[in-house]
């Protein structure tokens, strides 16, 4: 990839996390979700019970019928300790479908040393983003940086991060425990605990 291009989604991820007003402190706004959600949903009221936004999809073709409920949204750190390498949580805005689906992965907060540059943290972003599509019937397995990404119906084989297992296997690991929380509160699903996520080529 370019310097240029580099520079460019540096530039995009930073101002994205300038645009949420709470990002430190792992408490997000109703507006926050909004922006992050953009027009693809109507966000409804965080819940009282569970921290998770309700996301609605209304009919165009009936505009006097009632949104739908299409998904959930809500950040790790409610649901979720798993620390990285810093020994600190990594904050991700989730979102899944009534499937247990992920829809949407996106990095709030880190504090992993090796990955604090803009361009670095677009290297955790880009491995996040690998779980998109994935569910939380998926069991995960760790490749290296040099891997490809591969997938069926029951696992995932992703593509690892260069001098990041620790940090990369917190991702996963968060994204999964936060997001099978959320599913055994509000959709029913009965969703095992994640387990340790594999780690191939060793």
């Amino acid at each position: 990839m370019t310097g240029t291009l580099w520079r460019t989604l540096a530039a995009g991820f930073v101002a994205l996390a300038c645009s949420l007003s709470s990002v430190q402190g792992a408490t997000l706004w109703k507006e926050d979700v909004e922006r992050l959600v953009s027009d693809a949903y109507v966000v409804g009221e965080v819940q009282p019970d569970v921290p998770a936004w309700p996301l609605f999809v209304s009919n165009p073709a009936q505009p006097n019928t009632k949104p739908e409920l299409k998904a959930w949204a809500f950040e790790s750190n409610d649901f979720t300790t798993a620390r990285g390498y810093s020994g600190r949580p990594i904050n991700i805005f989730i979102v899944i479908d009534l499937s247990g689906k992920f829809l949407m992965i996106q990095l709030l907060e880190h504090m992993e040393p090796l990955f604090l540059r803009n361009e670095d943290t677009l290297r955790l972003q880009t491995y996040a983003n690998q779980h998109k599509g994935l569910s939380l019937r998926h069991s995960l397995q760790l490749g290296r940086a040099t891997d490809t990404f591969s997938k069926n119906e029951q696992s995932a084989f992703l593509q690892g991060v260069h001098t990041g297992t620790i940090t990369a296997k917190a991702i996963s690991r968060t994204i999964m425990t936060a997001a099978a929380n959320v599913a055994r509160a509000k959709m029913k699903i009965d969703s095992p605990e994640p387990g340790e996520i594999g780690r191939a080529h060793v």
